[in-house]
């Protein structure tokens, strides 16, 4: 089945009906004298307020070519000097070093910038889901998206702070493949059972982990952030402060089993004062040890983040209300709370009450 064109009222703009019956707007802008331009947006209200800033953008020299004899290398040494680096966490910064390597290889560090453009980024995005990526397997596209929006970041930070460099991000407006939405797995009373005792015999400081991410339904990411500085202790609950990007800090609270754990780890505590931290004092997510243990009670497939699925599920099948919700979950929309009441009600009622009883002390 072939893509469908409609034109619309509006010069450039076409309407697109996609082979899953989904409408999108494709937007061509031409100017005398300035690269052709395409875009596209998923509303037509969208595609036309950006053909405007399209035109705007060209008359101001925004969409010209890159000048100068700067290379990719300079610019990504330079991204990771920049405030914007370092105000990204610990984990994402080893992320993106992973994918810039990445990225500076495929491009080639001493290539100019003026000779990167988006047809070159399109077909590297090509090759990232046929296998070419860091850990040679083929690209999801999760995978794809994250390897573009690493580089658009650079891109973005250095049309700021480099205008001299750059002129444009040429990774803006590159088609980036629909993520389909991933399968939720939610823990059952007996896959908790296995769990909790594998981790308590094999792993503590792991077990640490799962009962802090399951009280709290805090993200991965969040947990590794945690510090004693910012913990306070109480009789009853722990009350965790989380630094969160853009917006007010995150309040966590941890109780039951977990609270108990988590005085016993403050008996010894590291000098970074990070919770999480190793012998080193780095705070990097044990995946291999996580893996292994997960195989071990059982859970192959089950990934940590459904543990954030699962505290919240069986939270709102307790009948907590949409408020309670997005305290507990740190969402800041009712809608990505709301997704999770009609989750709650289908599971087995008995399962979370016998759950919540057992860590968070309910009852």
């Amino acid at each position: 089945m072939s893509t469908a064109y409609e034109k619309t009222r509006y010069p450039g703009i076409r309407r697109r009906v996609n082979d899953d019956g989904s409408t999108t707007y494709a937007i061509q802008v031409r100017l005398r004298g300035f690269p052709a331009v395409y875009e596209t947006k998923p509303t037509l209200t969208k595609a036309v307020s950006r053909r405007e800033e399209i035109k705007r953008e060209l008359r101001e020299g925004l969409h010209r070519q890159q000048t100068g004899e700067r290379t990719v290398g300079q610019l990504i040494e330079r991204y990771k000097k920049s405030p914007a680096w370092k105000d990204l966490g610990k984990a994402t910064q080893l992320n993106r070093s992973a994918r810039l390597k990445w990225w500076t290889k495929q491009l080639g560090e001493h290539t100019f910038l003026r000779n990167v453009t988006p047809e070159i980024i399109a077909k590297l995005r090509d090759d990232i889901a046929t296998g070419n990526t860091v850990s040679r397997k083929p690209g999801s596209p999760a995978t794809v998206n994250r390897y573009l929006a690493t580089l658009s970041a650079v891109y973005k930070w250095a049309a700021q702070d480099l205008r001299s460099w750059v002129r444009y991000n040429p990774v803006r407006g590159i088609y980036r493949p629909r993520e389909p939405r991933g399968k939720e797995r939610i823990l059952t009373d007996e896959e908790w059972k296995r769990l909790d005792e594998e981790s308590a015999r094999t792993d503590p400081r792991l077990r640490l982990m799962i009962l802090c991410s399951l009280s709290s339904s805090v993200r991965q990411g969040e947990l590794l952030t945690w510090d004693w500085r910012r913990i306070r202790l109480e009789d009853e609950l722990a009350r965790i402060e989380s630094p969160r990007k853009g917006g007010p800090p995150r309040i966590a609270y941890v109780s039951g089993l977990g609270l108990d754990a988590l005085r016993r780890a403050g008996q010894v505590r590291h000098a970074s004062g990070k919770v999480f931290a190793d012998k080193n004092g780095k705070t990097n997510f044990p995946r291999a040890r996580w893996e292994k243990l997960r195989s071990e009670a059982g859970l192959d497939g089950f990934r940590w983040h459904d543990l954030r699925h699962t505290a919240i599920t069986w939270m709102a099948s307790l009948g907590a209300s949409e408020s309670e919700l997005m305290l507990f979950s740190g969402h800041l929309t009712p809608e990505m709370a709301a997704r999770y009441t009609h989750l709650g009600q289908a599971i087995h009622s008995r399962v979370a009450p016998l759950f919540v009883r057992r860590l968070l002390r309910v009852a």
